[in-house]
């Protein structure tokens, strides 16, 4: 079943799986990974070297199917009603993986199996790590190998692109891209050039918070140097990006949710509704760390001790807001019991 969302750029059906990487910001990265696609998928599948027509919707999926279930897909506005539109997965990884294989696989059999058709599979590979992972097939044979099911797909190595050729497709959506390209500049002239671009590219205020929040999440797969996202708009951008805060605020969801899970699991109190409450102000206390060290970066030890000391439910949600709504590390501070 398909259900409507998002909105309209290219052409075909797109089939979205942004994922398959875990770490530090890799919420972050899954997240503005599909938020790219369903915004973007027309210059993506371009820089895949689709040439696309039409306009394209975003959908999000309900495939019934007891495997992973893909982010969404995007259908083209077709004007014959006769056609039928083509399908395309594609799936982000920060690294060429070796499991990488296994899920583009995966995906493809998942397609199948819920709506009876193959889609174009491509992978975006931000950054080489296994040679295995950049495989551009899998295949799985029976025990006897009577049988065997084989699934190919398109790998583009955006690593090896030149950003300022990204750049020249005058596509705003590609900005991010950009910054994991190859360049001979130096990190702060390219970000400049990328936040150039994406100021005359995108009008709209609240898109393009949202595409230079995004633009930071995928420098820091390469850079570290803190001035490279302030050229990006920093905090102050982030904290102007719906979909940024939005992030934030499912990260603090999820944390505290497997927090207070784990704190049931392990018996602690046996189940009693105070071990219940002191496993939900830890995953609250261990959210608002994290939430702090993704907006400023450089919290300290005193700061993040502090914090994990609360172990009042009401005032962690407190200062969950403050955290996601301040403007500097030093008004949240204030705000902490000595």
């Amino acid at each position: 079943m398909l259900c409507p969302g998002g909105t309209q750029r290219g052409s075909g059906f797109l089939l979205v799986r942004a994922g398959g990487n875990r770490g530090a910001g890799m919420g972050e990265f899954d997240s503005g990974s599909a938020w790219l696609m369903q915004h973007f998928g027309r210059a993506l599948l371009g820089l895949a070297g689709v040439t696309l027509s039409g306009g394209v919707t975003a959908l999000a999926t309900k495939l019934v199917v007891p495997t992973r279930v893909p982010d969404g897909l995007l259908q083209a506005d077709v004007t014959d009603p006769t056609a039928v539109p083509e399908l395309y997965l594609v799936e982000f990884a920060t690294r060429g993986e070796t499991r990488l294989p296994l899920q583009m696989y995966d995906d493809l059999a998942l397609s199948w199996l819920a709506i009876q058709r193959v889609p174009n599979g491509v992978a975006f590979v931000l950054w080489p790590h296994a040679a295995a992972g950049l495989a551009e097939s899998h295949r799985e044979e029976s025990s006897r190998g009577w049988s065997y099911v084989e699934a190919g797909w398109k790998v583009i190595r955006c690593f090896e692109l030149d950003a300022t050729k990204v750049l020249a497709r005058g596509e705003a959506g590609l900005a991010p891209l950009a910054l994991v390209a190859q360049t001979t500049e130096p990190a702060l002239r390219l970000a400049e050039r990328v936040r150039k671009f994406v100021d005359a590219q995108i009008t709209d205020g609240a898109e393009q918070a949202n595409l230079l929040a995004v633009c930071q999440v995928f420098a820091e797969l390469r850079y570290n140097d803190p001035r490279v996202f302030e050229i990006l708009g920093g905090r102050k951008m982030a904290l102007q990006s719906a979909w940024m805060r939005k992030v934030w605020a499912d990260e603090t969801a999820r944390v505290v949710a497997e927090r207070t899970a784990a704190a049931k699991a392990e018996g602690l109190a046996e189940g009693k509704a105070e071990g219940k409450a002191e496993g939900k102000a830890e995953g609250k206390a261990e959210a608002l760390v994290q939430v702090l060290r993704r907006r400023f970066r450089d919290v300290s030890p005193d700061v993040e001790a502090r914090v994990s000391k609360i172990d009042n439910a009401a005032l962690l949600d407190t200062l969950l807001n403050h955290a996601l709504s301040c403007r500097s590390l030093q008004s949240f501070v204030r705000l902490l019991p000595h």
